[in-house]
């Protein structure tokens, strides 16, 4: 029996190798080499931004005789990423794998069942320390290593903090588990903690190399506090750096933790797993239902799907997010981009408002709600056709939501750059009517997209949000028509002035929505029935 749940639970962990999302079909030959390929080059590049950092830490470290400083941070960084790699992953493989009422059925031991789910962890979690920790290995053998004890015990280190880390996201897997039974806006949750994880990430990268120079730097100071307030590292550091003992105490910590780990998991899997508790508990009171029309039932319906799927969220709404914050960044920041752009662009014109159209759009293109929007009906279309409304109602209410959630952060922005970088009302006035009319032709050229090459066949959401045609298009063609904006601003600066440019922007916008909007409310009503 455990050799048939370990075979299934390897088909489930190479799932993303073996199936082609698009068509559920198992890929054979060239498709399965080129993915793997594709998968290891990614893991590859991911590897390389490590080794510049671990050369700079591994040569001066090792000359003053710390190299156990040298695994103290690179060990932390490994685990860092191992448990942010597979937290999430951990606590939907175990709890809310579709399996677990089925395999709960059966004469199998829950442990057995949570046994193998955790190859699962495991596996992830390796993944991911093996990105920080492989260069840390390879820089230390070619600029430290001296003996086979600093060959061996560093690979055994690496070993260790693998298990270490899948004990770790077990537990915080368990404690999200128990969040998230009592929460209730899940998507919305999930949404941010996401963004607030990619936040952290990018504060990291940037400021990587200025906190490791400040490591080198007082790394005197730094060992004395490890030793001091992190004796569990300082002892990792010196098994790392080739010490028996150490290793042997490092060793047994990590495997008695394990041990309880997977004790405590199994007396709390059943309950855990079977748990329903995320429903919210709704006292019902009397009410006048609201009298909506169709177009505004079919608006919320739109609205609803989006806030429901965090995978939507995140991929196609990033651009409200980063138009808002870009918009409070002109308003505080905005004179001093004035100061220093207007004499460098001195002899064209007033480039201001030009430029801030430029960066709008860009940001803006990141939101592509309608380009995905049709495909996303999936197996579901048939209710949207069977409903006795117009096929342009449907269409409509897909534009909306776009124009809507893309509308007000651009119009946000453009009142924040207007006032930041010291506008005029004519410029102020032309930015906001070319923005908008940017976001309103964004969104039809995104719902064109979608009719000119829908995919309903879809076995997971992210592979029409992540890599449809139609969303791949949108945003690499709405940054080539920003590219050709700078280039034809800069050609005519002398020509005409910024406001009247940018009312000709609009106007183009303008038009070309209303012919695409032409076209759909035609033949893209015609192709939507016949989907």
């Amino acid at each position: 029996m455990i050799k048939a749940l370990f075979k299934k639970q390897l088909l489930e962990i190479s799932k993303g190798f073996l199936t082609d999302r698009k068509t559920g079909s198992i890929r054979t030959g060239s498709k399965l080499v080129g993915m793997l390929i594709l998968y290891g080059f990614l893991l590859v590049s991911l590897s390389m931004f490590f080794f510049p950092l671990c050369f700079m830490l591994a040569e001066p470290l090792a000359a003053d005789g710390m190299t156990w400083l040298y695994f103290a941070v690179t060990g932390l960084v490994s685990m860092v990423l191992g448990v942010f790699g597979s937290v999430f992953s951990t606590f939907s493989s175990l709890y809310q794998a579709k399996d677990n009422d089925l395999l709960l059925s059966m004469p199998i031991p829950p442990s057995s069942i949570l046994l193998v789910r955790l190859l699962g962890v495991y596996a992830i979690g390796a993944v991911y320390c093996s990105i920080a920790m492989v260069p840390a290995l390879i820089v230390h053998f070619i600029m430290a290593a001296d003996g086979a004890l600093s060959v061996i015990l560093p690979i055994l280190l690496w070993l260790l903090i693998t298990v270490f880390v899948a004990a770790l996201s077990c537990i915080l897997g368990w404690v999200v588990a128990q969040i998230h039974a009592r929460l209730r806006h899940k998507s919305i949750i999930t949404v941010v903690m996401s963004l607030a994880f990619l936040a952290a990430y990018y504060y990291v990268y940037f400021r990587a190399q200025n906190m490791l120079q400040s490591l080198l730097e007082n790394r005197s100071a730094v060992a004395e506090k490890v030793k001091g307030s992190l004796y569990p590292v300082y002892i990792m550091g010196r098994a790392g750096a080739g010490e028996p003992v150490p290793m042997i105490f490092f060793a047994l910590a990590v495997l008695l933790l394990s041990a309880a780990v997977f004790a405590v998991l199994s007396s709390t899997f059943i309950k855990t797993a079977t748990a329903n508790r995320g429903a919210a508990r709704i006292k019902y009171h009397e009410k006048t239902a609201k009298k909506r029309s169709a177009g505004t039932a079919l608006f919320f319906r739109e609205l609803g799907r989006f806030l429901s799927s965090p995978t939507y969220m995140l991929n196609c709404g990033l651009g409200m997010i980063l138009l808002t914050a870009g918009g409070v960044l002109l308003l505080l920041k905005g004179s001093l981009v004035a100061e220093h752009a207007v004499p460098a662009l001195a002899m064209f014109g007033r480039p201001l408002a030009a430029l801030a159209l430029a960066l709008i759009c860009l940001i803006s293109s990141m939101t592509n709600i309608s380009a995905p929007s049709v495909s996303l009906e999936g197996k579901t279309l048939w209710i949207a056709r069977s409903m006795p409304v117009k096929e342009w109602t449907v269409l409509r209410s897909k534009l909306l939501l776009h124009i809507v959630l893309s509308g007000v952060p651009t119009l946000f922005c453009c009142v924040c750059a207007a006032f930041g970088l010291g506008l005029t009302f004519a410029e102020a006035l032309a930015l906001t009517a070319a923005a908008l009319a940017f976001v309103v032709l964004s969104a039809v050229s995104g719902l064109w997209l979608g009719l000119r090459s829908p995919n309903l066949n879809w076995t997971s959401e992210a592979v029409v949000v992540k890599q449809g045609m139609a969303v791949f298009i949108s945003i690499f063609g709405s940054w080539g028509v920003v590219a050709v904006l700078i280039a034809l601003y800069f050609l005519t600066a002398r020509l005409l002035p910024s406001a009247v440019f940018l009312l000709i922007c609009a106007a183009l916008f303008a038009g070309l929505s209303a012919l695409l909007t032409r076209w759909l409310k035609t033949k893209g009503c015609r192709i939507f029935s016949e989907l």
